[in-house]
């Protein structure tokens, strides 16, 4: 089976990618899959190592396409590498503390993007502007007690409206500023929030995939699509593209719940 050379060529030409011609009906797809995971590890200096799961390309999978987007900010006030201190973390669950390190800006008043809310806060911090001159920011919300993360996480589901409605956009005096340095990732499936944003149809077997491949060959939809995030520096989307006789299930992992001191 081949792609339509109008897609080869938008796919090099347009967006730079790499076509990659494998079998996956005879050939060792578990090799395969570690071909493509190490393609993953090495666009994202293996921040990600793998994106595709043990058995998830099968006999019927005919094309991957894979994405990686990567960002790299620079704050506009930098934490200074002296000044971090080693400070308890408060876990959820009655769980006992642990001494973690905590980037802060060193004592005395500053100025910061802070904001209260009814029983919760939220700390902005830009990162310096890009050279094509967008912004971009991490924002920290953090429940007043101890104990209130879910709480907080309802307050916000039941408010309604926007995360960024509750951004703050003026500064504030602070003493004191200390954020635990974390790592935070997740991965889940995308195909109930695609077909939400409208691609519902590539799902199914009315699915029009002719720019791809010649349906004269094949009839090829969407299968399964789904997206690794790391940290709030890096997101990876992939794509499995199936013949319509399977359907391929993926187990979701959702993220760990964490908690910031400022």
């Amino acid at each position: 089976m081949e792609l339509t050379p109008a897609y080869l060529h938008t796919a090099a030409e347009s967006y730079k990618a790499e076509i990659r011609a494998v079998d996956f009906v005879e050939g060792d797809r578990e090799k395969i899959r570690e071909e493509i995971n190490g393609w993953v590890a090495a666009a994202t200096s293996n921040l990600i190592p793998e994106i595709l799961p043990e058995g998830s390309l099968l006999e019927q999978t005919r094309f991957v396409l894979a994405n990686a987007i990567y960002f790299k900010g620079t704050w506009e006030n930098r934490f200074p590498e002296g000044l971090t201190e080693h400070l308890e973390f408060h876990r959820l669950g009655g769980a006992a503390p642990v001494d973690v390190p905590f980037m802060t800006l060193g004592s005395g008043e500053r100025k910061v993007f802070l904001s209260y809310d009814d029983g919760f806060k939220v700390l902005k911090l830009p990162y310096k502007a890009t050279d094509d001159g967008a912004r971009y920011s991490m924002c920290v919300f953090l429940p007043h007690e101890r104990d209130g993360l879910r709480a907080m996480v309802d307050a916000l589901a039941a408010a309604g409206g926007s995360l960024l409605d509750h951004v703050p956009k003026s500064r504030s005096s602070v003493r004191e500023v200390l954020l635990p340095k974390f790592k935070l990732s997740f991965f889940c499936s995308l195909v109930e929030e695609l077909k939400g944003l409208g691609l519902a149809e590539a799902f199914t077997e009315d699915a029009d995939l002719s720019g791809l491949v010649d349906q004269r060959v094949c009839d090829v939809r969407l299968d399964e699509g789904f997206m690794f995030f790391f940290r709030d520096l890096l997101v990876l989307t992939n794509f499995v593209l199936s013949s319509v006789l399977h359907v391929i299930v993926y187990i979701v992992i959702h993220p760990c719940e964490l908690r910031v001191k400022l």
